[in-house]
């Protein structure tokens, strides 16, 4: 089970400098191996080149060790490290699934002491303190609630929710990514976002995306999902709860990751009449990518067709859009509604 994501490089020595390179990169993580309080170190991710290499170890530490000794532990290590100045090399250390990672020895007691708190939050599958907050995994039934908790410790948050266990695991079969839940201290959400963003949360057909509590909320639903309703009816939802300047951007997973079709609606800001173009574009027979942003611009995409045909896939209400950009097998233009036919018989 993997914490956060992470990029696994392998690379062979070819050259004796390279190989130098790679026993500095061993030696550094055997001597943290042996530092007392530690268990096990682990490389979590490096790249080694010809002149440098650079590594991120995560060291298992003693379950019973104090928070004197991992001061010490830490202070030790970027005494080591400095000793080591041609290395490009990140700490981590943990007890079980919570790490904290540090820079330097400022605000060393500071950040292992919320570490101990963070490690008493429930509902986490895992976490990772650094000085500038707090990101976690969750399950999505539990994230709001681990938010407000890592909240209270933290001046900022972000909730990797997931849908199942399994996607904890990258490799797994199943695996689905998550959705960020953030925020930060301070934030006030309008009324009615947290109840917004709880109920999508939970929606088993919210793929993965963005949710902030204060800067607004941009995801993506399953293919075959109802966007033109949907966003129709969120419309309606957000402006009678006075969010009409609270963002919302829903789209459309493609079928496949290969597939042209991704769709993309800001509902909120903007002049709500725009959705009217929503309903056709969904029903266009020709395989596009469109997005309809906040100031009702509207881009659409397809190499499969020309200008031409592409242009009579615009809907009549394309006339309330501000600029309208066409992207098909033979150019692009740009330009109002009524200024595209010009346009692309020019092109």
């Amino acid at each position: 089970m993997k914490l956060l994501p992470v990029l696994a490089v392998v690379m062979l020595c070819a050259a004796t400098l390279t190989g130098c390179i790679g026993d500095d990169a061993r030696s550094t993580s055997e001597w943290l191996e042996q530092q007392s309080g530690v268990v096990d170190v682990q490389t979590l991710d490096s790249t080694v080149d010809d002149v440098s290499y650079s590594a991120t170890f995560r060291a298992e530490l003693e379950p019973d060790i104090t928070d004197k000794q991992v001061i010490d532990l830490v202070a030790n290590s970027f005494g080591y490290l400095d000793e080591h100045d041609g290395d490009d090399v990140a700490l981590r250390f943990g007890l079980g699934a919570v790490d904290f990672g540090a820079e330097t020895t400022t605000g060393l007691r500071g950040l292992v002491s919320a570490w101990r708190v963070v490690s008493g939050v429930p509902n986490m599958v895992a976490a990772l303190v650094t000085s500038g907050g707090v990101q976690a995994q969750a399950l999505r039934a539990n994230a709001l609630t681990v938010y407000d908790d890592l909240l209270a410790i933290a001046p900022y948050v972000q909730v990797d929710a997931s849908h199942a266990m399994t996607d904890f695991d990258e490799s797994s079969a199943d695996f689905r990514p998550p959705a960020h839940l953030t925020g930060s201290q301070g934030c006030q959400p309008l009324p009615g976002a947290r109840e917004l963003i709880a109920e999508m949360l939970i929606d088993p057909a919210l793929d993965f995306g963005s949710l902030d509590l204060c800067d607004g909320v941009d995801v993506l639903y399953t293919y075959d999902y109802p966007l033109a309703d949907a966003a129709t009816a969120l419309s309606t939802r957000l402006r009678a709860a006075g969010l009409e300047s609270f963002p919302v951007t829903i789209g459309m997973s493609p079928e496949l990751p290969s597939s042209p079709d991704f769709h993309s609606v800001a509902v909120t800001p903007g002049d709500p009449a725009a959705l009217a173009v929503v309903a056709s574009l969904e029903a266009s027979p020709i395989p596009i990518r469109y997005e309809l942003d906040g100031s009702r611009d509207l881009a659409i995409e397809s190499f499969d067709v020309t200008l031409a045909e592409l242009l009579a896939a615009v809907p009549a209400a394309g006339a309330s859009l501000g600029m309208i950009t066409l992207t098909a097998s033979d150019g692009t233009v740009t330009g109002s509604f009524a200024e595209l036919p010009g346009l692309v018989a020019a092109s």
